[in-house]
C-alpha cells in the first residue's frame, strides 16, 4: 500500500500537478501554508475542500510555536543578529490514529500576512533534521522563505493515537537591527499515513509567535561622562565590567539572567580599579542583562554568555 501523502492545500486549477510531490513539502511547488504568504493559492493551512485535508483547522491537534534562547529558553523577542532556535510542536488529542506528520515554518516581518511578504532573518538550511528541507522563496509563486517536511515524519512519541506528540526544532538568526516586529507563522499536518490519500481523516492546525525586537534597556540620562562597558560580548568564562569617570567610592554591579533571576550582587570601588572581572564559566548560555548603580547613576548593558 502506498504510504500517506501530506497533501496541503492546492487550487483547482493545480490539481493536475502530481500529488505525491506535496509529501516532500508544499513549497517545493511554490506553495506557503503558513497563512504569512496571502498570495497567489496560498491559503492559511491545509484545506481545499472534500478533495484534501480537513476544510478548517481542528483544535484536537493542539499546535505551539516558540522561539528559544540557547536552546531551551522561551522568548518573546530576539536580538538582532542572535541564532535561536526555532521549535514546533503538536499534540493529538484526536480519536484518529495519526502516527505522521508534515509541516511548514516561515518568518517575516510584521505581523500582517501579505501577499508580498517580506522575510526576516535566516534560517541555517545546512544544519536542518533528517527529512527537513529549505525552499527559497520563488520569484512568482512563492515570495516567503519556508523550512518544511522533505518526506513525511514520524510522531516523536507515541504510535499515533491520543497523546501523541509531534516536534521538530531547527536554527534561526535573527534580523538586523530596526526590523521592528517578527512574526513565525505555522502549519502542522497529522496524517494516518496508511491509505495513500489526502483526506478529511487527517488533522491540521497553525500557530503563531509575535517576536518583538530588543532595544537596549533604558540608562538614565545622567549630567556626568560616567560610561559603562561589559566584554567581550559574547562571553564564555570571564566578563570584565569597565567603569569610567566614575564620581563616587562604591558601585553595585547586578546581572539578571533571561528569567529575572539575579546572578550577580557585588560592590566594587572604581577607586582601586575601573575594572571589576565576573566569572561567568558556571552560567548557562544566553542573554543577560548587566546593571551598574551608584549615587543615584544607573548603566545598563546586554551581554550573551556562550
Amino acid at each position: 500500500m502506498k504510504k500517506k501523502l501530506l497533501l496541503f492545500t492546492i487550487s483547482a486549477g493545480l490539481i493536475s500537478l502530481s500529488i505525491s510531490s506535496y509529501k516532500a513539502g508544499p513549497a517545493s511547488n511554490g506553495y506557503d501554508c503558513t497563512g504569512a504568504e496571502t498570495g497567489g493559492t496560498n491559503a492559511h493551512g491545509c484545506s481545499s475542500g472534500s478533495t484534501c485535508h480537513a476544510t478548517v483547522a481542528t483544535p484536537t491537534v493542539v499546535v505551539a510555536l516558540e522561539l528559544d534562547s540557547n536552546g531551551t529558553t522561551p522568548v518573546k523577542h530576539y536580538i538582532p543578529g542572535m541564532t535561536y532556535t526555532v521549535k514546533l510542536t503538536g499534540t493529538n488529542n484526536s480519536t484518529y490514529t495519526l502516527p505522521k506528520f508534515g509541516f511548514q515554518v516561515s518568518a517575516i516581518k510584521g505581523t500582517t500576512p501579505s501577499a508580498a511578504p517580506v522575510n526576516a532573518g535566516s534560517f541555517d538550511s545546512t544544519t536542518l533534521p533528517t527529512n527537513v528541507r529549505y525552499e527559497g522563496g520563488w520569484a512568482t509563486l512563492l515570495a516567503a522563505n519556508i523550512v518544511e517536511h522533505r518526506n513525511s515524519l514520524p510522531a516523536t512519541s507515541g504510535t499515533g493515537g491520543a497523546g501523541t506528540t509531534y516536534s521538530v526544532s531547527f536554527k534561526w538568526t535573527a534580523p538586523a537591527a530596526g526590523t521592528g516586529v517578527v512574526t513565525l507563522w505555522s502549519s502542522l499536518n497529522a496524517v494516518d499515513g496508511t491509505d495513500g490519500t489526502a483526506d478529511t481523516s487527517d488533522r491540521w492546525n497553525t500557530a503563531i509567535d509575535t517576536l518583538n525586537e530588543w532595544t537596549h534597556l533604558g540608562v538614565n540620562n545622567v549630567t556626568n561622562e560616567l560610561s559603562m562597558v561589559a566584554y567581550p560580548n559574547p562571553v564564555v568564562n570571564n566578563l570584565n565590567i569597565m567603569i569610567n569617570n566614575a564620581n563616587i567610592a562604591d558601585y553595585t554591579v547586578m546581572v539578571y539572567d533571561l528569567n529575572g533571576k539575579m546572578v550577580v550582587n557585588e560592590h566594587f570601588s572604581p577607586s582601586n580599579t575601573n575594572i571589576y572581572s565576573v566569572s561567568t564559566a558556571n552560567w548557562m548560555s544566553g542573554l543577560y542583562f548587566v546593571k551598574v548603580t551608584g549615587g543615584g547613576i544607573q548603566k545598563t548593558s546586554t551581554i550573551i554568555k556562550q
